[in-house]
């Protein structure tokens, strides 16, 4: 009798709690990204998630010339609505998430939002140079332009402090 028992309860297939509270979070993730995409609320918001973004890669590559004990750069094209996170030679460092070359195509994120690089300037450059200790050489601005906003992104010189503002 002992034995049968064992045998139903290895048969016996059911849901956990973890597994079925996993499912209704992918569901209510998948269900808000849905109704983002079909409302185009999308829209409305690109142009401030691709500041943050550029925020973000230029405090990250902040942190990591000061890790690598290496100059970095952040080189940008206004023609091409992209940027690039380099090395001090110019050759594009690997994205952590991506495992890919650092280069991001603002026209392509975010599709129908139509994000554009106005003007990208660090001491006449469209290039933001980076020192070894996370500071830039020079201080600027970029410039980002989506949906009727302008939002700049800005480097103080001297500290590296990066801000937002629409």
């Amino acid at each position: 009798m002992e034995g049968t028992n064992r045998q139903m309860s290895r048969h016996c297939t059911g849901v956990t709690l973890v597994e079925l509270l996993i499912l209704v979070a992918v569901v209510a993730v998948l269900a808000g990204t849905a109704i983002s995409l079909l409302s185009g609320g999308h829209l409305e918001t690109a142009g401030e998630d691709a500041a943050h973004r550029l925020a973000t890669d230029l405090a990250f590559a902040q942190a990591n010339a000061i890790a690598n004990r290496s100059e970095r750069l952040v080189i940008f094209s206004a023609v091409e609505g992209s940027y690039s996170v380099c090395s001090a030679g110019g050759t594009p460092l690997t994205h952590p998430v991506t495992k890919k070359p650092f280069l991001v195509e603002l026209t392509g994120l975010y599709r129908g939002a139509n994000i554009a690089i106005q003007t990208a300037s660090f001491g006449g450059s469209d290039t933001l140079r980076i020192g070894v200790d996370g500071i830039p050489v020079s201080g600027g601005k970029v410039m980002l332009y989506a949906g009727g906003t302008t939002w700049q992104i800005a480097v103080a010189d001297g500290t590296g402090h990066i801000s937002i503002s629409e």
